[in-house]
C-alpha cells in the first residue's frame, strides 16, 4: 500500500513538472497556454497533498501583507456599487497568488531552479527572435514613424516591452554577476544585445524606463559604476542623434514636376498648414495659430491646448482642432486677428473628421458619427451612434465612405446626411488609407492599391497595383492623382482605367509628412520629428495627454471613497463621470499601479499592497545579501531585485500589477527567488521537502 502510494506520488510529480515546463515555456508568448500550465500544476500539487497527506506549501513570510489585500478586495468589493464585477476581478487577483507557493513548492532542488530560469530565458530568447523578425518587416514599411509603436505579437507591445524588459534585467545580472568561461560570457552579452534590441524594437517608453531602472539597481548593487558611463553616454548620445524638428516645406507643382522652394523651421511643432496667398497659418503645438508671412514667424491665438489642424469654412469662419478633441470656430478681423466664438466636440473618441457641404463630419470610434450641420449659422447636430466601429472617413458632395481595419462602406448623401447605405466591401489585408476622388475609390491595402468604381450601388474592381507600398496620403492637381507613400515618395498615378496602372516617382521627400496640402500650384509639407527620450517628459504627446487626464480622474474617484475605494472594478464608467467632457479616450484603468490601487481599493488596499512590495524588496535584497558568494543563486537573486524594481517604475505608467501577463511572470520570481534560498540554506529552515 505504502509503495502504491510512492508510485501514485512519483506519477504526480512527473506529471506536475509537465505542466510546470507547459507554464515556463509559454510566460512569454501565450497567456492561455500559460494559465494552463499553472492551473493544471496547482490542482495536482492539490490533489497531491491529499494523497500524501502533506503540507505542500512552506511559510514565506509574504502572508501578512498577502492576507490583508484579500481582505482589502473583499471589502472593496462587499462595499461598491458594481459588486459582482469587482468580485470577478478579486478572484483573477487572487487565483493568481499561488503562482508564489507553485513555483517554489516545483523547485525542490538547485538542479531544477537552473533547469527552470533556463526555459524561461530560453524561451524568452526565442519569442525575442520571432519578434525582432516581425520588427524588421515594421521597419521597412515605415510603420514606427506611423504607429509611434513597435508590432503587436504574443501581446500589446507595451506588456512585450515588459516582458522582454524582465529577460533583458536577467541576462544582465547574470552578465556581471558570474564569474565564467569567456565563451559562456559572450554568448551572455549576445543574448543580452539581442533582447535589448527586441525591447528597443518594441517602441515602448514603459519598458525601456524598467529596464534602465533595472539595470541601474543592480549597477548600484555591485557597485560597478565604470558601468553607467557606457549608459550616460548612450543617453547622452540618443538625445544629440534624436533632436526635436518641425519644418514645412514648400514646393511648386508645374506640368507634373514639383520642385523644392523653401523651408521654413518653426520652434514648436508644425502640424498643418492653412495657405491664403502668401500667407500661411500653421497649427503648431506650442505656440498655437502661428502666422508666416515676409519669412516671419508671428503667434497669433494660443488655445487650451495644442491646435493640430485649421480648416476655413466661409469668408471669415474657421474650423480650429485641438489636440484634446475639441473643435473651435474662429473669426477673422479684417486685421487679421483671430477670436474664439464657440467650442465644441463629438461624443466619443474621435479618430477622423472632414469639413463638406457645408457641415462637418467628425467620426468617432465607440459612439459613431456626428454631423455638425450648417456651420456658418450653427443650426444643428445630427447623430448616427450606429456607424461605430470606423477608423477613418473620406466625403464628397454625393457621398460619405467609413473604413476600418478591412472593412469599407459607402452611403449616399442628401443634403449632405447619410441617406442610404449603397454596399460594403471587405478587404483581405489592412487598409492603409481610402481616397475618394468623385466616382472612384482608391485604397490602399498592404502592399497593394486597388482602384473602384462606384456605378448603380456596387464597388467594380477596375484596376489594382500589387506589391506598392502603403499609401500615406494623396492629392490632386489638374485633374492628376499625386500619393505620398510610407517612404516620403510622392508618386503620379496613371491610366488607372486600364489593366496596366502607370505608376511613376515624382519627387522623394525622404520623410514622412504629418501633412501634405495643395493651395493654387503649390504643395505645402509640415514634418514633425520628436525624440522617443525626450517624449517621456512631453505632455503634449497624445499618450502622456492621456495619462495625465486620466491620473486627474482617477484622483478624483479615489478622493470620493478614500478608505475602500471604488471597488476592483472596470473603471471606464466611473472615469466618464470625472474626466473632462471633451478627454475622449475611455480606459478601464488608470495607466499607474498607485493611482489605480488608490482609486479601486481605496487607503486601506493601497496599504496592503505598498507592505507587500516593501517585504518583496526587503526579503530579496536579504536573500541576495546572504547568497553572494554563492554561483547562479546570486545571480538569480539579483536579477529578482532588478525586475522588481523594473515592474516598479513601469507601473508608474501602466497598470502592470492588473496586468495577467506581467502579475504571472512577477509571482513566478518571487516564488523561485524563495525557493532559491530555501535551497541553499536548508539547514536554517524548516524544511518539508518533496521530491519530484
Amino acid at each position: 500500500m505504502i509503495l502504491s502510494r510512492q508510485k501514485t506520488i512519483a506519477l504526480f510529480d512527473k506529471t506536475i513538472l509537465v505542466f510546470i515546463i507547459i507554464f515556463l515555456l509559454s510566460l512569454t508568448n501565450s497567456i492561455f497556454i500559460n494559465q494552463i500550465g499553472y492551473y493544471g500544476a496547482l490542482l495536482l500539487i492539490i490533489i497531491r497533498s491529499l494523497i500524501s497527506k502533506e503540507i505542500p506549501f512552506k511559510i514565506t513570510g509574504l502572508e501578512i501583507p498577502l492576507l490583508l489585500f484579500i481582505a482589502a478586495e473583499i471589502i472593496s468589493t462587499v462595499l461598491s456599487a458594481d459588486s459582482a464585477a469587482s468580485f470577478n476581478n478579486l478572484l483573477k487577483r487572487v487565483l493568481l497568488l499561488p503562482i508564489i507557493y507553485v513555483a517554489a513548492f516545483a523547485a525542490s532542488d538547485m538542479k531544477k531552479v537552473k533547469m527552470f530560469v533556463m526555459i524561461y530565458l530560453g524561451a524568452s530568447l526565442i519569442s525575442i527572435g520571432i519578434y525582432l523578425v516581425k520588427s524588421i518587416e515594421y521597419f521597412l514599411q515605415n510603420l514606427y514613424q506611423i504607429e509611434q509603436s513597435g508590432p503587436s505579437l504574443f501581446q500589446y507591445p507595451i506588456t512585450a516591452s515588459e516582458i522582454i524588459s524582465f529577460t533583458v534585467v536577467f541576462l544582465f545580472a547574470f552578465l556581471i554577476n558570474e564569474k565564467r568561461d569567456w565563451k559562456i560570457n559572450l554568448s551572455i552579452l549576445l543574448m543580452f544585445l539581442i533582447s535589448s534590441a527586441a525591447l528597443l524594437a518594441t517602441y515602448k517608453r514603459t519598458g525601456w524606463l524598467g529596464a534602465a531602472a533595472g539595470i541601474f539597481i543592480i549597477i548600484l548593487i555591485k557597485r560597478n559604476w565604470f558601468l553607467l558611463l557606457p549608459a550616460i553616454a548612450g543617453v547622452l548620445l540618443l538625445v544629440l542623434i534624436e533632436k526635436n524638428k518641425s519644418e514645412v516645406h514648400i514646393f511648386s507643382i508645374d506640368a507634373g514636376k514639383i520642385s523644392a522652394l523653401i523651408t521654413v523651421e518653426t520652434n514648436g511643432r508644425a502640424n498643418s498648414i492653412l495657405a491664403e496667398g502668401n500667407t500661411l497659418w500653421i497649427s503648431d503645438y506650442e505656440n498655437g495659430l502661428v502666422k508666416y508671412s515676409g519669412n516671419e514667424l508671428k503667434s497669433l491665438v494660443q488655445f487650451p491646448s495644442p491646435i493640430i489642424d485649421l480648416i476655413k469654412f466661409c469668408d471669415d469662419k474657421y474650423i480650429a482642432h485641438l489636440i484634446d478633441t475639441r473643435f473651435m470656430i474662429l473669426t477673422k478681423s479684417s486685421s487679421n486677428n483671430f477670436f474664439i466664438d464657440d467650442e465644441f466636440a463629438s461624443p466619443g473618441f474621435t479618430t477622423s473628421y472632414s469639413f463638406a457641404n457645408d457641415n462637418l463630419y467628425v467620426l468617432d470610434r465607440d459612439s459613431g458619427l456626428t454631423i455638425f450641420t450648417n456651420l456658418a449659422e450653427r443650426r444643428g447636430i445630427k447623430k448616427y451612434p450606429s456607424l461605430n466601429g470606423f477608423d477613418r472617413l473620406t466625403v464628397n458632395d454625393s457621398l460619405i465612405v467609413l473604413s476600418s481595419y478591412n472593412k469599407i462602406e459607402l452611403f449616399s448623401l442628401y443634403n449632405g446626411l447619410p441617406f442610404n447605405k449603397l454596399t460594403e466591401a471587405q478587404t483581405k489585408g489592412k487598409i492603409n488609407s481610402v481616397i475618394l476622388n468623385n466616382d472612384t475609390l482608391i485604397v490602399s491595402e498592404d502592399n497593394v492599391l486597388k482602384f473602384y468604381k462606384i456605378d448603380r450601388n456596387e464597388l467594380i474592381t477596375i484596376s489594382e497595383a500589387k506589391n506598392f507600398f502603403p499609401v500615406h496620403s494623396a492629392f490632386f492637381h489638374e485633374e492628376k492623382i499625386y500619393m505620398c507613400d510610407f517612404n516620403g515618395n510622392i508618386l503620379e498615378v496613371k491610366n488607372i482605367l486600364k489593366d496596366s496602372i502607370d505608376v511613376h516617382l515624382v519627387y522623394k521627400l525622404n520623410f514622412l509628412p504629418s501633412k501634405l496640402r495643395v493651395y493654387e500650384n503649390k504643395l505645402y509639407a509640415t514634418y514633425i520629428k520628436r525624440s522617443r527620450i525626450a517624449s517621456i517628459f512631453d505632455p503634449y504627446i497624445p499618450s502622456n495627454y492621456t495619462r495625465l487626464a486620466l491620473w486627474k480622474a482617477g484622483w478624483k474617484m479615489f478622493k470620493s471613497s478614500p478608505l475602500f475605494g471604488v471597488g476592483d472594478i472596470d473603471l471606464a464608467g466611473l472615469y466618464k463621470q470625472y474626466k473632462n467632457y471633451y478627454d475622449k479616450e475611455i480606459q478601464g484603468h488608470l495607466h499607474n499601479n498607485f493611482i489605480h490601487l488608490l482609486a479601486t481599493i481605496g487607503l486601506f488596499g493601497f496599504a496592503a499592497v505598498m507592505y507587500l512590495f516593501i517585504k518583496i524588496i526587503l526579503m530579496f535584497t536579504n536573500i541576495y545579501k546572504k547568497n553572494k558568494m554563492i554561483p547562479f543563486a546570486s545571480s538569480y537573486s539579483l536579477g529578482a531585485i532588478g525586475c522588481f524594481v523594473s515592474f516598479l517604475v513601469a507601473g508608474l505608467t501602466e497598470w502592470n500589477f492588473g496586468d495577467h501577463e506581467i502579475i504571472t511572470l512577477v509571482w513566478f520570481i518571487v516564488g523561485l527567488n524563495i525557493a532559491v534560498n530555501r535551497l541553499v540554506n536548508s539547514d536554517k529552515t524548516d524544511d518539508v521537502s518533496v521530491n519530484m
